[in-house]
């Protein structure tokens, strides 16, 4: 499962007065996808499936985005999100996408915590859509802007034996947009799920396996991803650089094969060749 504005692609941090369109992050440009994110969804889906010999869900999407405005908004077959983790799955030969896409109302525009709420109940209703599916467990995956958190907790605290993990990409909060470029926010336990931070999809990668829901491969393949999508940045902020290059140190230290070795110097170069911001 995972959000969109901030998640999978950047806000811009764009707000109207106090309210902001999506999200708070303004690393990167609106619309942006954020480096290797498609191909972390997919070895995310893929790994417990074949250890567990049964077909990978399509990825579900719990969204904040109002369905007043899907005349607008709308994530269709056809959108860039979903066309790009169809394009993800095929890297690992098979066929994969995104599955239910469960919207917000306007009403948590006005009034945004009740975006946590929102999702929450979005996610019983993915249960039972799921509910005569063989499913190993769920994954969500938000960030840490609009109650993504509050979410995930409320997530755990109601299905416990049913999530995994909780990943969720470090951008700062509504309150504090710039506070990602300090110190990462602690992991810890809810209801015995881990609720995990991460800054890059290498970083979210090198915790996923730590936690066996990732293999070494899938993580040389998250590399790979990232070394593809930096190419296509046309500008980088120094914080961010920093951030895949700290990132990347700790990808290094899991990998012991020379071909992601490899990989992950490549990223190091495409990163020095994006133009600073």
């Amino acid at each position: 499962m995972t959000d969109v504005d901030d998640t999978v692609k950047s806000s811009g941090g764009v707000a109207i007065g106090n309210v902001y369109l999506g999200g708070v992050d303004a690393r990167f440009p609106r619309g942006v996808f954020y480096p290797g994110v498609f191909q972390f969804g997919v070895e995310l889906s893929m790994h417990s499936c074949s250890e567990q010999n049964f077909s990978a869900l399509p990825m579900a999407i719990l969204t904040a985005r109002a369905e007043e405005l899907k005349l607008f908004l709308e994530i269709s077959p056809k959108s860039s999100i979903c066309q790009n983790y169809k394009k993800a799955a095929e890297k690992r030969k098979s066929v994969w996408g995104v599955g239910p896409v469960l919207y917000g109302r306007l009403r948590e525009w006005i009034v945004q915590p009740e975006m946590a709420n929102r999702k929450f109940d979005n996610f019983k209703k993915l249960m039972e859509l799921n509910r005569n599916k063989k499913v190993g467990g769920y994954v969500f995956i938000g960030d840490t802007g609009l109650y993504d958190r509050q979410a995930g907790e409320m997530m755990c605290n109601y299905a416990p034996n049913h999530i995994k993990a909780v990943f969720l990409h470090d951008v700062g909060t509504r309150e504090k947009p710039g506070s990602h470029l300090s110190t990462l926010p602690s992991d810890y336990l809810c209801n015995g799920v881990p609720i995990v931070h991460f800054r890059t999809y290498i970083g979210a990668a090198v915790k996923a396996m730590s936690l066996g829901l990732l293999s070494k491969e899938g993580l040389g393949r998250v590399a790979e991803a990232v070394e593809r999508d930096i190419r296509k940045l046309k500008f980088i902020t120094r914080a961010s650089r920093n951030e895949f290059e700290m990132d990347l140190m700790t990808a290094q230290k899991y990998q012991e094969e020379d071909s992601v070795s490899e990989l992950i110097d490549l990223v190091k170069k495409d990163i020095d060749r994006v133009k600073r911001r």
